[in-house]
């Protein structure tokens, strides 16, 4: 009997979107044939026999010193039986910022991403300039490279509220969100006629709200802080917000599994688009997209999208239909069947 392994540097459930990410592709995949889910650390490695295929899933915050040679070591047998090894890269190595210790860190994680690569049959990428980036620095070698976005790991409630009247939702972690975008928004905040309840949504309440008040100069009162909930809290909020905020850094791109969860829930969203942002998200129309480098341009979007409610409803449904054809966990599992079959390098 085929039995495929889906290795994670971490498990699901402790607010890891790797680690959600892995146990929802180990879930996804096993509709297609037996495939269990292995977190690094937490038990022996199964025999390289005893497997098919692997699907690793890989970051920076992986495995580190003896474990990470431990771990490397069970890959090298896996190879040498001959089994594929399909290796999602999530994150590689932060940009330059003029430091020698960046550099060095740089240099170091390209290494680590080179040797990991070695082993790959084939390699997997969220996002169309993560391809672009690894194949320039030269660490992938021939192997073919597949553009599969991320899935949302937040399901919808059964019974979802009623109508979406919930007001501004922000969704994620304070260090992916744009800086000059999210001042602007604590600007309007302050204003007056901006009386619109604001929550976010993330990881933890304290975090979030020590970065609005640090980075963006808001005021604590002008959020509503929700950190540390349970997927079906999370998904309440996402199914009753009147309209979603993703002022990513990068531009929204299809790593990002909150904006996998916005759009999956139907939430009309204001977003940023940045060099990280997908031609596909472009092309099918599912988010209100504002160029990066305007701020104000970004609250504007957001100010008319509230006066708009015909529009709001469009870009619900867009959304809907954008996340079944490109992020549905059926959809990602199809395409890391088409990888492990082989093949040339293929885009969402």
């Amino acid at each position: 009997m085929t039995r495929w392994l889906v290795v994670s540097p971490t498990g699901a459930g402790r607010f890891d979107g790797i680690g959600d990410y892995a146990a929802r592709l180990a879930a996804a995949l096993g509709h297609v044939t037996p495939t269990d889910l292995y977190v690094t650390g937490e038990g022996p490695w199964p025999a390289a026999a005893e497997v098919d295929a692997v699907f690793h899933q890989y970051s920076p915050a992986a495995p580190r010193g003896a474990l990470w040679r431990k771990e490397g070591r069970w890959f090298d047998r896996v190879s040498r039986a001959g089994r594929p090894v399909i290796v999602t890269i999530h994150e590689y190595w932060p940009p330059p910022d003029g430091s020698l210790r960046r550099a060095l860190s740089r240099a170091r994680l390209r290494w680590r991403v080179r040797r990991v690569a070695a082993r790959a049959s084939a390699v997997v990428v969220a996002q169309e300039i993560s391809a672009a980036q690894l194949r320039a620095a030269g660490v992938l070698g021939r192997r073919p490279v597949h553009v599969v976005p991320v899935g949302s790991n937040i399901a919808p409630v059964a019974n979802p509220p009623g109508p979406r009247d919930g007001g501004l939702v922000l969704f994620g972690q304070a260090a992916a969100m744009d800086p000059p975008v999210m001042r602007a928004l604590a600007q309007w905040r302050a204003s007056a006629g901006s009386q619109v309840p604001l929550t976010w949504v993330s990881r933890s309440a304290n975090e979030a709200r020590e970065w609005w008040i640090r980075v963006a100069g808001g005021s604590a009162d002008a959020v509503r802080w929700r950190g540390g909930l349970s997927e079906s809290e999370i998904s309440a909020q996402l199914q009753a917000a009147t309209l979603g905020l993703a002022p990513y850094a990068d531009g929204a791109s299809a790593r990002r599994t909150t904006l996998a969860a916005l759009m999956q829930h139907g939430v009309p969203t204001v977003a940023l688009q940045g060099v990280a942002t997908d031609g596909w998200l472009v092309e099918h129309g599912g988010l209100a997209l504002v160029p990066g480098a305007a701020p104000e341009a970004f609250v504007s979007a957001v100010r008319a999208l509230l006066a708009d409610a015909p529009r709001r409803a469009a870009l619900s449904r867009a959304a809907r239909s954008a996340y079944d054809t490109h992020m549905s966990w059926p959809t990602i599992a199809d395409a890391y069947v088409r990888a492990l079959a082989g093949g040339t390098d293929t885009q969402a």
